[in-house]
């Protein structure tokens, strides 16, 4: 009976979206200003793969893809954008955008349903 359980619990750790930094990338994020120990980048990370359309085409990003391309303003606007992203999504009604915009955003970095999400917070009467 337990061996169908520890099979279950392997499995899913197994197809977990996230995984832990790769000690390159790790590296890399510290050389971009950004420590990956911070909870900001660890959720980042934990986001896994983001699946997008980038000027009309499909396209994937991850903090690890992006970290070990050694595209730095890439990793920031990442960790920036999906920390949003997440705000939105749990706290859509109390999330106030920044006058003048949110410093290293970049929209690319969020999924399609994230993008409509952001659209719905700025048309959003006040």
């Amino acid at each position: 009976m337990r061996m169908p359980f520890l099979l279950l619990t392997l499995l899913i750790l197994a197809t977990s979206p996230c995984a832990a930094l790769t000690q390159q990338a790790a590296d890399f994020i510290k050389s971009a200003g950004l420590d990956p120990a911070n909870a900001d980048v660890v959720a980042a990370d934990k986001d896994g793969v983001i699946k997008t359309t980038f000027r009309g085409d499909a396209a994937a990003f991850s903090l690890e893809r992006l970290a070990t391309e050694k595209k730095a303003n890439a990793v920031r606007s990442f960790v920036v954008s999906r920390k949003v992203a997440r705000e939105l999504r749990t706290n859509f009604k109390r999330y106030k955008l920044q006058a003048g915009g949110i410093p290293g955003y970049d929209g690319m970095y969020l999924t399609p349903a994230e993008r409509l999400l952001m659209v719905d917070k700025i048309v959003e009467p006040r």
